[in-house]
């Protein structure tokens, strides 16, 4: 049966509507879509800049830390002393040496003036020992970031009296991030400011 004119027009109103109802949907859908596109990309920015922000934060903190490493090592009576007596065999004890006194004797068979002496290379050696400890086990630093101290790490490792002991007292950690000194730079240069306390040659 053929329908009236008002009856097709009804039916072009309804199926116009649907129609129309459709596309907003999908208008809609494709709104939300973009919306939540759009908040994933603000999101993901503002998580790559706080990833940026803590990179810098941690370099920085990286370089302060190293900076007052570097102080604290310079400004060092006991390490002073160390460097002096392992450089130019200055501040020795008066009758001994750097053979004798970092020898296997055990500490009663020296005097107080050498005990002293090994003190100060114990101490200047577990400063190092440290450095081993944050570079090579506990990672927060690399050797990269500490080759500032590659001259004296490699300086106890190519002195004989030294790495003697090292390797006797435990110390032989030490000799290993000088090891890994050596694959970042095989040639260490004496620093500027211990250059005045070597004897010419």
């Amino acid at each position: 049966m053929a329908l009236t004119l008002a009856e097709q027009l009804d039916l072009a109103i309804k199926v116009g509507g649907l129609l129309l109802a459709a596309l907003g949907a999908v208008v809609g859908a494709a709104r939300y879509l973009d919306e939540q596109r759009q908040n994933r990309e603000t999101r993901r920015d503002e998580q790559e800049k706080d990833r940026e922000l803590r990179r810098e934060e941690l370099a920085w903190r990286k370089t302060q830390f190293i900076y007052e490493l570097a102080q604290n090592f310079d400004s060092d009576e006991h390490y002073r002393r160390a460097l002096q007596m392992i450089l130019v065999r200055s501040h020795l004890p008066e009758g001994s040496s750097l053979s004798r006194f970092l020898a296997g004797a055990s500490l009663d068979q020296l005097s107080a003036s050498e005990k002293d002496a090994r003190y100060d290379i114990d101490r200047y050696l577990d400063f190092f020992d440290r450095l081993h400890s944050f570079a090579m086990e506990l990672h927060s630093l690399n050797p990269a970031d500490i080759r500032c101290f590659q001259w004296y790490v490699t300086t106890v490792s190519d002195t004989p009296e030294l790495r003697a002991y090292a390797e006797r007292e435990g110390y032989k950690d030490v000799l290993a991030l000088a090891d890994e000194f050596r694959k970042l730079a095989p040639e260490a240069t004496i620093p500027h400011a211990m250059s005045a306390m070597v004897p010419p040659s």
